[in-house]
């Protein structure tokens, strides 16, 4: 990981009022967490987004196999119906269900 490069990559995108909403969004892969560079991503090269290209995906396997895409789905369904949007943080975990 080049520390420098992602540092640079969040300075000059980071200040770009019009880019910093869509890269914090999550919306490109991963979302960028603050202006300094932390993109939030593993070290694998992806090439996805505005950013350097990391992330990291770990699947897990047993439980797909185990619940099915089905299982995990439902599981999402519910908690998008449990969720309160009394906290700060609940339009986040909206979005991450969803």
């Amino acid at each position: 990981l080049n520390t420098n490069m992602v540092e640079a990559m969040g300075k000059s995108l980071g200040e770009n009022d019009r880019l910093w909403p869509f890269m914090k969004s999550g919306v490109i892969l991963p979302p960028w967490k603050d202006k300094r560079g932390d993109s939030g991503g593993g070290f694998a090269m992806s090439g996805y987004g505005l950013g350097p290209g990391f992330s990291l995906v770990c699947v897990d396997y047993a439980r797909i196999l185990n619940e099915g895409a089905k299982g995990i789905v439902a599981e999402a369904r519910k908690c998008l119906e449990d969720l309160r949007y009394d906290s700060p943080d609940a339009i986040e975990k909206r979005s991450f269900w969803e």
